[in-house]
């Protein structure tokens, strides 16, 4: 008999009963005796050739052959594909290989009925499946893949210890089935086991929670032990990544390089991925509440460092002091819960919905460099832009939440469930509201912690909503100086004051028109040649009164009619909701006189006559142009605020418009005197260093400075007066003597000057002195 290794065994073969079988074989196969066949003993014809001299029996099963009849050939009669009308049934069958499913036509065997009564008897059913690690022969083991608890003892015991860890139980179900790699008992076997030592000894709940916390003390032995080895060593492997992120545990992510806390609600993980789904603090302009996002870790092979990875337990930062840190910078965010006008100096992100947002996506969201005023408002955010509101989580009473809003509940429901009370939907919180809120949340640090740091407003030079970053908010400087430095007679610049400071507080007592909401305005029309300070004077007014100046050019409002009133309606609106000072520059594009004739006098462009389609098109152009206007006229008509238009065509704007404004100054051409006095304003703004005072970081070319200073006589003002130049090109030609001074280390002189006006506006001429200059 052939021999075989007592550990190498095959579970799919029975038993052999290889002695029975080797003496049924001698007592039915014939032997070779070496001599002829007597009388009784019948010769064949033709011996067979199993009957030769070299047959030999052997009992090895592997070389027992024996021979079949051939069967005999049948002709089958070849059926086309599904013309048999039955249905056949193919059940999976032991796996062949890895690739693919062997079907096969007999069902596994079931379990008896007979039988399952008694296993529905039992307090829990473990389910085992084919896989995991190998056994010997290379044939895989058996792991649990599902565990189902029938005991309502057991249910009803921890059925308050996974709603916790964020896992909803019905009390209705008659069972918990839960599958790997079972979190949720993972998360709650401390508190199980703590429930366990609750109950007395003996007691039939004391029993059925024995035998759970035997189960988990099982099931857990080895995860329990990897984990807490790995974490350690303060690594991680990504089957094991899911550890990290119990319920309701604080995690720090980096978000365009901004610090951020937030707080976990579960965490979901596939083989390619794993998605941590939190929550963290933030304000919608209405009240403040919790919003959703998730942030993805990508699967990775081998180990990595915790603090590596995009989002990882607070617990395995190098900052200690970092929670408390980030609360103060929630407190901060405090402030701004109604408008806020601003200054702004770094990085802004694109506006944008946070609700379960995905970090990948945020990463793909446009950055700004933002450096001017700026105002934070967020409920004029999600009032203007619709599209990109800030969804924060409902919030509820105890008695009407759901098992699953209870299982993803957190500790900070109840906090903006009251504060919730106290707001109104659709309205600006009161100062009530606001004091209310800041004092309650300021009780609560680990709400303070989770605080977004990004608060939406708008820019006034890139006319972008956007988020800004409360750390690089700051305080407004106002210019005091600017209205001082107006070239304009005392008595104007009065009236100016007067008229934008008490506007507000005035047109509720005068109505300026008989039909209501009409010439509620306050339009003040600026002309005059370029540089002589009309775009300054609405800058320093605005600053004068403390007012958010919000400019517009022709650019932002577009040439086509629907664009025009579309955009400037948007603008106003959002000037009436701040109370801010409108600066319309270049006016005459939009208020040119209405004329629908122009269009043929344009006929000959360069020499070159049009065509018709051309000359259509010029016409047309006339049409909309004169559209423009009258979008103009409705919108200014109805418009309650203060807006400043500047032109220097003064006789192009049409006289139905000129009879709507409310103020109009004119800003004649520059005098000496008044050349004079803008040239020693912005001298008198530079910053001048001597020897003394000199350090090389003040000087770019890190050379030594010997002297550099103001070198100017009152007559070299006259002589510079006498040059025939407007505001602006004065203060262009300081700006390049300055820089010509600073690099030369000379004085600021005469020559400097005189040698920057040529460089800077070369067709410049003096003209005669005025007689009363």
């Amino acid at each position: 008999m052939a021999e075989f290794d007592d550990d190498f065994n095959f579970p799919f073969l029975p038993e052999m009963p290889w002695d029975s079988l080797e003496d049924e074989f001698h007592d039915t196969m014939p032997v070779d005796t070496g001599h002829e066949p007597t009388n009784s003993e019948p010769a064949e014809s033709e011996p067979d050739e199993h009957e030769s001299g070299d047959f030999e029996v052997t009992t090895d099963p592997s070389k027992l052959m024996f021979d079949m009849p051939e069967a005999p050939q049948v002709e089958v009669e070849e059926k086309d594909r599904g013309s048999d009308a039955l249905v056949q049934t193919f059940y999976e069958g032991p796996a062949r290989c890895k690739c693919c499913t062997n079907w096969v036509e007999k069902p596994p065997p079931l379990i008896p009925e007979a039988t399952q009564d008694r296993y529905d008897q039992a307090a829990i059913r473990i389910y085992k499946k084919k896989g995991g690690t190998k056994t010997y022969g290379s044939i895989l083991g058996q792991r649990i893949e599902e565990i189902e608890i029938q005991s309502p003892v057991i249910i009803k015991a921890i059925q308050p210890l996974l709603t916790e860890v964020g896992m909803p139980v019905h009390s209705e179900r008659r069972g918990l089935l839960m599958s790997s790699p079972f979190k949720e008992l993972y998360f709650a076997h401390s508190k199980i086991l703590n429930l366990v030592q609750q109950h007395e000894p003996g007691s039939l709940e004391r029993t059925h929670l024995d035998v759970l916390a035997q189960t988990l003390d099982e099931l857990f032995a080895d995860v329990s032990r990897v984990v807490t080895d790995l974490n350690a060593e303060k690594r991680t492997s990504f089957r094991y990544l899911w550890t990290l992120f119990p319920k309701d545990i604080i995690v720090y992510s980096q978000v365009y390089g901004v610090d951020r806390l937030y707080q976990v609600i579960n965490a979901e993980q596939n083989k390619e991925c794993i998605h941590v789904r939190c929550r963290h603090v933030c304000f919608n302009g209405v009240r403040f509440g919790t919003a959703r996002t998730i942030v993805p870790i990508r699967a990775f092979n081998d180990y990595k460092l915790i603090s590596e990875l995009p989002v990882f337990p607070l617990g395995f930062h190098s900052n200690p002091d970092l929670e408390e840190q980030l609360a103060d910078r929630g407190s901060r965010v405090l402030h701004f819960q109604g408008t806020s006008y601003r200054n702004y100096n770094g990085s802004a992100i694109a506006a944008k919905d946070d609700d379960e947002e995905e970090f990948d996506k945020a990463e793909a969201l446009k950055s700004y460099h933002v450096t001017g005023r700026v105002v934070i408002d967020p409920f004029a955010f999600e009032k203007f832009e619709p599209g990109c509101v800030t969804v924060l989580e409902k919030v509820h009473g105890a008695k009407e939440r759901s098992e699953a809003e209870k299982s993803e509940q957190s500790s900070m429901s109840a906090i903006f469930c009251d504060l919730a009370k106290e707001s109104r939907q659709d309205l600006r919180p009161s100062i009530e509201a606001q004091q209310l809120n800041t004092t309650t949340l300021r009780k609560h640090r680990d709400c303070l912690c989770l605080m977004s740091p990004m608060l939406p407003g708008f820019s006034l030079k890139t006319k972008k909503w956007l988020s800004f970053y409360v750390d690089n908010i700051t305080t407004v400087s106002w210019n005091e100086e600017a209205y001082d430095h107006l070239v304009l007679p005392e008595n104007t610049k009065g009236f100016l004051r007067t008229f934008v400071g008490k506007h507000g507080q005035s047109r509720a007592k005068y109505p300026d028109d008989v039909v209501g909401g009409k010439g509620q305005g306050l339009i003040i029309l600026l002309d005059g040649p370029p540089g002589t300070g009309k775009t300054l004077a609405a800058e320093a007014v605005a600053d004068k009164t403390r007012l958010p100046l919000m400019y517009l050019h022709a650019e932002d409002l577009g040439t086509k009619s629907s664009q025009v009133g579309l955009r400037l309606s948007r603008a106003l609106d959002l000037a009436t909701e701040w109370n801010a000072v409108v600066l319309l520059d270049e006016a005459d594009t939009f208020l040119a006189q209405r004329s629908l004739d122009s269009a043929p006098r344009n006929e000959i462009v360069a020499g070159k006559r049009m065509s018709s389609h051309e000359v259509f098109w010029q016409y047309f152009n006339g049409v909309l142009t004169s559209h423009n206007v009258l979008a103009m006229f409705r919108h200014l008509e109805y418009y309650r605020g203060i807006i400043f238009l500047t032109t220097n065509l003064l006789g192009s704007i049409d006289e139905a418009f000129l009879s709507r404004t409310n103020l109009h100054i004119r800003f004649p051409a520059l005098s000496a005197a008044s050349r004079r006095a803008i040239w020693s304003n912005f001298l008198g703004r530079l910053r001048f260093f001597d020897a003394s005072s000199m350090t090389q970081d003040d000087d770019p070319g890190n050379q030594p400075v010997t002297k550099y200073a103001l070198d100017l006589t009152p007559e070299d003002l006259d002589s510079l007066a006498e040059w025939n130049l407007n505001g602006r090109e004065i203060k262009n030609i300081v700006k390049n003597a300055h820089l010509i001074c600073q690099y030369g280390h000379v004085n600021m002189s005469l020559d400097r000057l005189t040698e920057a006006i040529h460089v800077t506006t070369p067709f410049a001429g003096k003209v005669s002195p005025d007689p009363g200059a």
